[in-house]
């Protein structure tokens, strides 16, 4: 089953291996560079007729964009993941860092008082 990141992926790895920009594909396929935008990642539902435009534009067939969706499932959840991991040890960091210049201020408050 195909999500609606998972054709959005495809639509995007579709729009990159023809060298188009998003604006680009948006303007000649008649959808507004946010519609695009939000197809791409995921955010919005595209519709049969999007999808064929879409196709018709990419010089592709409707097949290989779906062929692409099953290629990018995988990579999806596993980005996902990284996402996740990565969001935590930013989260981690900056814990770090607050405490560390906790630690400054307070070595430099105690110096001030001696």
């Amino acid at each position: 089953m195909y999500t609606s990141n998972h054709i959005g992926l495809a639509v995007k790895s579709a729009r990159l291996a023809s060298c188009l920009s998003a604006k680009q594909l948006a303007d000649r396929s008649g959808l507004t560079a946010s519609a695009l935008s939000k197809i791409e990642s995921g955010k919005q539902s595209l519709s049969l007729a999007e999808a064929a435009q879409l196709c018709s534009t990419l010089g592709i067939k409707t097949d290989h964009l779906l062929a692409l969706a099953r290629e990018v499932e995988p990579l999806a959840a596993e980005t996902a993941t990284l996402r996740a991991q990565l969001r935590n040890e930013i989260q981690e960091l900056q814990k770090k860092t607050i405490k560390a210049a906790i630690a400054v201020k307070a070595s430099e408050h105690a110096t001030e008082l001696v």
